[in-house]
């Protein structure tokens, strides 16, 4: 049965980090985008889990009790959170790592992602938005060639727009406005229900 509720809801982003500072500084971040779940340890984080489902998880690899990877591999073995996205922080780094090293630990971790603190406010964001929308696109395929057009010219339209936004330049409003066009005409043409239901994260799109 399809959960109407469902289209009303933002992803949930859970953040596993003892790091009060940390949980604050995300939670800020990603307030204007998504729901985010702070969890203090890995016990109450899996308990909370149960209780929601969260649509990524962000752990920290010195996240009491069993540390992140270890809480990784307990998650991501029960059957209802398997292939659930995830992103690892890494706290006690002697250097910063290079992003050639960093993709390397994603690799060998399976992790979506890997942020080495103290890591930008730009750069998380723009992390978790790249995962999420990745699942949400591969919705896409099935859907009028004019619905996805319009829903791949909004993703092109929003990061072209951070862009802008980040160095401080004056946006384009010209090029902004026609890229919206399709989104617009299938909004004129009450075609936008289906669009609707491509933009959420549905529970079926984390299954392998």
């Amino acid at each position: 049965m399809e959960d109407k509720g469902r289209i009303a809801e933002v992803p949930l982003v859970a953040v596993v980090d003892s790091d009060k500072k940390y949980l604050s500084r995300i939670a800020e971040a990603l307030a204007p985008l998504y729901r985010m779940k702070g969890y203090e340890d890995t016990i109450t984080a899996l308990y909370g889990f149960r209780k929601q489902k969260p649509d990524l998880v962000i752990v920290d690899e010195f996240v009491p009790v069993e540390g992140g990877m270890k809480f990784v591999k307990i998650f991501q073995s029960l059957g209802e959170f398997k292939g659930v996205p995830y992103v690892v922080t890494l706290s006690n780094q002697p250097q910063k790592l290079t992003k050639k090293q960093l993709s390397t630990l994603e690799i060998e971790t399976g992790a979506s992602l890997i942020l080495q603190k103290p890591f930008k406010r730009s750069e998380l964001i723009k992390g978790i938005s790249s995962i999420i929308n990745k699942v949400v696109e591969c919705r896409w395929e099935t859907l009028p060639n004019n619905q996805k057009v319009a829903l791949t010219n909004s993703v092109l339209t929003f990061d072209y727009f951070s862009n802008f936004y980040e160095s401080g330049d004056v946006v384009p409003y010209g090029s902004i406005a026609k890229s919206c066009e399709p989104l617009v005409e299938a909004i004129f043409n009450d075609d936008f229900k289906e669009i609707l239901d491509c933009v959420i994260p549905s529970p079926n799109d984390y299954n392998p």
